[in-house]
């Protein structure tokens, strides 16, 4: 499965000077006191195409502070342009309750 075209604007690496991982970057969705998380989201980020910068690789973008709140967001919107296109027959109401 490829994942959404947002996703890669919600995932990236931070800056951190406190991980188990003793990284300079870390994945912005990992648990950085977790060992299997961070090696596993970063897993996940180099297989979207997202450069590492503790192997020289620069950032693209700076993730947002709040991934989980765009998450929501994104997902909203993804769900409301593919619905309808998936099954036309139904009247799709997408919404993120706040």
């Amino acid at each position: 499965m490829t994942a959404p075209k947002f996703a890669s604007s919600l995932l990236g690496w931070k800056a951190s000077t406190k991980n188990k991982a003793k990284l300079a970057w870390v994945p912005n969705v990992a648990d950085v006191d977790n060992l299997e998380s961070l090696t596993l989201a970063a897993a996940m980020l180099t297989s979207l195409g997202i450069p590492n910068p503790n192997l020289g690789g620069i950032p693209t973008a700076q993730p947002p502070a709040n991934p989980g709140a765009h998450l929501e967001d994104s997902v909203r919107s993804a769900l409301a342009q593919e619905l309808p296109v998936l099954d036309p027959s139904r009247l799709w109401e997408v919404r993120r309750e706040r």
